[in-house]
């Protein structure tokens, strides 16, 4: 089989469609290729912040199950194929361990400002935030200094 776009589908993310997509009979090879062939469709599901860049997620579906492809970019390498670290499924997020659940109150302790001023830090995407969580706000650690843009034209602050 050949691709137009050839992508590094590393051992985790073999590993992690197979266990969780409940097909371990596939082989390493048919894993890979199935990945390959869902990331030709060019499917863009969301963006995501990696490595200090906004980098594409892509969705695929094996058996009637949604999943998502993260592809990243090798910042240290010039002429270097697209990584796909890991294979998701709804919900998760390859920067889950960068977040950190707080109300608007906590965030405003933490920042020493008031429950206003996170309310317009947010507005004006001084923190990044994860807009699909309603009851608390997932802020990306302080030193992210911007909101992923591509989230932010699709969602709109609850």
């Amino acid at each position: 089989m050949t691709f137009g776009k050839i992508y590094f589908i590393s051992d985790h993310a073999v590993s992690a469609f197979k266990t969780r997509l409940n097909c371990q009979e596939l082989s390493t090879k048919q894993t890979r290729d199935y990945i390959l062939s869902e990331l030709q469709k060019e499917n863009l599901a969301f963006y995501e912040r990696y490595n200090h860049r906004i980098q594409p997620v892509y969705q695929g579906e094996y058996n009637g199950s949604v999943f998502f492809i993260p592809v990243h970019k090798e910042v240290k390498k010039t002429d270097a194929w697209d990584v796909v670290p890991t294979i998701l499924l709804p919900g998760m997020k390859t920067y889950s361990k960068n977040l950190e659940m707080l109300s608007v109150e906590e965030a405003a302790k933490k920042l020493e400002v008031s429950q206003e001023q996170v309310i317009q830090f947010l507005k004006d995407g001084r923190l990044k935030f994860d807009p699909r969580v309603k009851h608390v706000i997932k802020i990306y650690k302080l030193e992210v200094r911007r909101l992923n843009q591509e989230l932010l034209k699709e969602r709109s602050i609850c």
